[in-house]
């Protein structure tokens, strides 16, 4: 490609960034088309561009015969400057690559919310600094989670999911779903970690932090997430809940995988050592781990 003219940059760290920042850099001389089908370059692109004029920078996206443009300078103008400073920490709070899904809860939501409450973009700019603490970071995570689950400004986690489980039980005639409440504060917390460091390694490329500070371990020489430091129900709950699967344990037809539970010697088949979600496969293999199950 460079025998013909054309420059190409290889990506030492997050490719999206590079993308980002060499598309602004080429538009400020003229304009520059951007193709790329992730929406991680689109967040990106309205956050780095913040002072572009509409019609310089363009993203398409989709197959080729149905591609949709998108004026990145428009997007900018319709959102304001304030909300595409935030555009990262919306799209990372609400589930990206590195961060989980809230159950039930949409990225337009968090938006919309973004939009309407001047609480939750102050909040959503601490994790912009680059000079944030683990616990200024771990008290603004709580606080926005609480105003996405439509929880009072005051409230702590624990009490709302405790009040949402509440409402359920007295208004529902169904089991209830627990990945449809409020995360635990301390679930909370290593989420807002991984929150941080995502926003940082799109925001700040100079900024160098050390996943294992922010809600990242090494097993086998692979990074997962962490979870909670607390299990994840009194020990005595952990007894009553029990599998019978006949198979291999290895779908949410599992009560125990469903619940975010290994498999235990009280279970019906498995008696937790002959299944993929005993404690003991867990340990050595993390790829099944899906930390939303403790949302």
């Amino acid at each position: 490609m460079r025998e013909h003219n054309i420059e190409v940059k290889k990506a030492r760290a997050d490719a999206d960034v590079l993308i980002v920042t060499t598309a602004v850099e080429l538009s400020r001389s003229g304009p520059t088309l951007v193709l790329a089908e992730d929406t991680d370059v689109l967040i990106l692109l309205c956050y780095h561009a913040c002072n572009l004029e509409p019609g310089i920078l363009i993203m398409t996206s989709g197959h080729r015969s149905k591609r949709a443009p998108w004026d990145i300078g428009s997007i900018i103008n319709k959102l304001g400057a304030e909300i595409c400073q935030i555009l990262p920490f919306i799209h990372a709070i609400g589930g990206c690559d590195t961060t989980s899904r809230l159950y039930g809860i949409g990225k337009g939501l968090i938006l919309k919310k973004a939009l309407l409450s001047s609480q939750l973009r102050q909040l959503g700019h601490v994790f912009t600094k680059s000079s944030a603490t683990k616990s200024e970071i771990a008290a603004a995570g709580e606080k926005v989670l609480v105003l996405i689950y439509g929880g009072k400004a005051d409230e702590r986690l624990n009490i709302l999911r405790c009040r949402k489980w509440s409402e359920k039980v007295m208004t529902s005639s169904s089991p209830i779903q627990v990945q449809s409440l409020p995360p635990t504060e301390d679930a909370a917390k290593y989420h807002s970690y991984r929150v941080y460091h995502q926003v940082q390694v799109w925001t700040n490329v100079a900024t160098e932090l050390n996943p294992e500070h922010w809600g990242w371990q090494l097993s086998n020489q692979k990074y997962v997430a962490k979870t909670m430091d607390r299990p994840p129900a009194p020990e005595s709950l952990l007894k009553v809940i029990r599998c019978s699967c006949k198979g291999d344990c290895n779908s949410k037809q599992c009560s125990c995988r469903k619940h975010g539970l290994a498999c235990a010697a009280g279970c019906g088949e498995c008696r937790g050592i002959s299944c993929t979600n005993s404690e003991t496969v867990i340990s050595d293999d993390f790829e099944d781990v899906d930390d939303s199950f403790n949302f």
